[in-house]
């Protein structure tokens, strides 16, 4: 950017350790000089209603019709950026009829800007985390490449021009893959155990510690391993693309660190290392399942899509200035948590109240003079 300091987001640092600074320093995507916001699933699918896919009930249709348009408006006025993200059409896949609707809202209003994937965003931090155990300085970036897969600071025009000059094909999932992730989703749903009881310090604590351990294993444990090797396998081709991309940059990461002088010594303390367990990544994770599972009691019942919200707030969170998300999640994220405080991240849900301070937030957005320039 020229002639303008990139904004950068207001975080309340005093709730943060020394780690985890160093991790929302080292990890954060976002200066620059557009609004960055993520939408969860029902925020798109109910847009997409409003365009005419689907039915919305008559009361908060106009409403939901509204924010469409300021939505566009903002985009299009370069004073906000909506990128895609892979989790969205995940979730979109399990309903037949919302993939393509919420695909097509998804790309009108990102033009193309995509954040990394989530695989990719959760694999940077722990990169970096890596580089600064082992006493090294983490491999140099832009700021936006550590989020996106695009900048997001080029002008709407611009970004409009390249998103046309790309295929325009949903990126889809075989019907095998969603098979067996529909299946997986139900497993975790009826795992999933929730406790009522007070969210104190020592319960908090010793809650997060366990789930930090529990995260941490399953990145590194030997199914995990097993399942990248039977990725690679040379007899078939790969069932997932993404998946498979993922793999060879997880093969190429493991080779740098190793090169870097990640033995096997050093990985087994990495595990256990205060480096890896303050990235932003788990610390939002693993706060927002203890919260919820301390606070849920009697009054929601656990749900499928639990996972996905957990996930998607986890790694958009730390890098946008506002997220969009369900009530529940709201609740744990600001009421129980401050993270939106934390993070410098703005927090609202599907109600009708929501929506409306949502947009009002949306329509208040300050405009760029005339004499500054995006690039």
């Amino acid at each position: 950017m020229l002639g303008k300091k990139p904004r950068v987001h207001r975080r309340s640092e005093g709730s943060l350790s020394a780690e985890n600074q160093a991790g929302v320093a080292s990890s954060s995507g976002c200066t620059g000089r557009k609004t960055v916001l993520c939408l969860d699933t029902n925020y798109l699918s109910n847009l997409a209603k409003a365009r005419g896919v689907g039915h919305l009930p008559d009361e908060v249709a106009s409403l939901w019709q509204e924010l469409s348009s300021v939505l566009e408006d903002a985009v299009w006025s370069d004073l906000l950026i909506c990128p895609g993200f892979d989790i969205q059409i995940e979730e979109a896949e399990f309903d037949d009829r919302l993939a393509l609707p919420v695909w097509t809202m998804m790309r009108a209003l990102s033009l193309g800007v995509q954040f990394l994937s989530h695989d990719d965003i959760v694999a940077g931090q722990v990169e970096d985390a890596a580089y600064r155990f082992l006493g090294q300085e983490p491999p140099v970036r832009l700021p936006w490449e550590r989020v996106f897969q695009h900048d997001p600071d080029v002008p709407a025009v611009e970004l409009s021009r390249r998103a046309r000059a790309r295929p325009f094909a949903p990126p889809f999932h075989s019907p095998d893959v969603i098979a067996r992730r529909r299946a997986k989703k139900n497993e975790n749903a009826s795992a999933t155990r929730h406790e009522s009881g007070p969210l104190t310090g020592s319960t908090f604590q010793s809650r997060m510690d366990a789930e930090r351990r529990a995260l941490v294993a399953r990145w590194f444990s030997r199914d995990v391993l097993r399942e990248m090797v039977d990725s690679v396998r040379a007899d078939r081709p790969p069932q997932d693309m993404a998946k498979w991309r993922t793999t060879l940059k997880n093969v190429d990461l493991l080779g740098r660190l190793r090169q870097a002088g990640m033995t096997a010594g050093r990985t087994v303390e990495f595990v256990n290392s205060t480096q890896l367990k303050s990235i932003q990544y788990v610390d939002v994770y693993c706060s927002v399942a203890v919260a919820a599972d301390v606070s849920v009691g009697d009054a929601r019942t656990p749900r499928s899509g639990d996972e996905f919200d957990r996930r998607i707030v986890s790694a958009m969170m730390p890098s946008c200035d506002m997220l969009c998300t369900d009530r529940f999640i709201k609740h744990v994220l600001v009421d129980l948590l401050h993270f939106d405080v934390k993070y410098g991240c703005r927090v609202f849900s599907g109600t009708v109240e929501d929506v409306q301070s949502f947009m009002g937030a949306v329509q208040s957005l300050p405009s760029v003079s005339s004499g500054e320039s995006v690039k």
